[in-house]
């Protein structure tokens, strides 16, 4: 426990403890589902939010004729609220077959694979020396309904980006790439893969329909599902514990570099 308030943090993070777990948070939260809309129409619209045995939520638009517009839900956002500041993105995850996620933790543990990646750089001596986190955790057996057991692979990677223009894009483009490579190489059946990461929030949707490349022309693989996480304080869902881990992991490695350029 930290003895004065503008001590560095125990957690690690190189922040004073009043800027860090000792910062007074907002905790009003709120989640945001998002729906796509076929041929919208340009008329007056009526939306009916419903539930039934096989829907927990749902959404249904009619135009002036009462005739149903296909609405498909395709991702739940969570935000908590700031003072004085725009509202913060805790995570995003991708909606799958158009049906309502209940609980968060449980919808990620459904996949086969779960990677997160997270980058840290640093511009020392005119090159950009990144560092790399990846953290692989592969479903190995079942205890009860919602507990697993999983098989853990960690590694960084050390590498020179000082010619890279986004970074985090090309290793997740690479990570992506090899495992893809890997799951053809040793499996018979294709993996769902859920793959956490904290950058380019705005074009992860774009990423998830295969309409935008990752990094260069490399577009995301089949059974690949990108999720976003925040790496902040107050985020507690398994998404975003498991991208602050790897998010620490590569900014110590960068850090040990550093202290030994310096010789401390």
């Amino acid at each position: 426990m930290n003895e004065n308030i503008t001590d560095l943090c125990n957690c690690g993070s190189g922040r004073k403890y009043i800027n860090c777990c000792g910062k007074k948070i907002k905790t009003d939260q709120y989640q945001r589902i998002k729906f796509k809309v076929d041929n919208v129409p340009f008329q007056r619209v009526q939306f009916r939010f419903y539930s039934d045995a096989t829907t927990k939520f749902g959404l249904k638009m009619y135009d002036e004729n009462k005739n149903e517009i296909k609405t498909t839900m395709y991702e739940i956002e969570e935000y908590r609220e700031r003072e004085n500041k725009n509202d913060k993105i805790v995570f995003s995850q991708p909606i799958l077959n158009n049906r309502y996620i209940e609980d968060v933790n449980l919808e990620l543990t459904k996949y086969d694979v779960i990677v997160a990646i997270d980058t840290s750089y640093e511009l020392i001596n005119d090159t950009k020396i990144a560092f790399t986190s990846v953290m692989i955790f592969s479903k190995m057996s079942k205890q009860d309904d919602n507990t697993y057991n999983y098989q853990q692979i960690a590694d960084i990677l050390e590498w020179d980006a000082t010619t890279i223009e986004h970074p985090e894009n090309l290793m997740y483009a690479h990570v992506i790439e090899n495992i893809r490579l890997h799951n053809i190489k040793y499996f018979d059946i294709t993996p769902n893969i859920a793959v956490i990461i904290d950058s380019d929030l705005g074009n992860i949707n774009s990423f998830n329909e295969r309409t935008k490349p990752i990094y260069e022309d490399f577009y995301l693989p089949d059974n690949f599902h990108l999720f976003y996480a925040s790496t902040d304080i107050g985020s507690d869902t398994l998404q975003n514990k498991l991208l602050k881990l790897c998010d620490k992991e590569a900014k110590n490695a960068l850090k040990e570099y550093k202290n030994d350029l310096l010789g401390t």
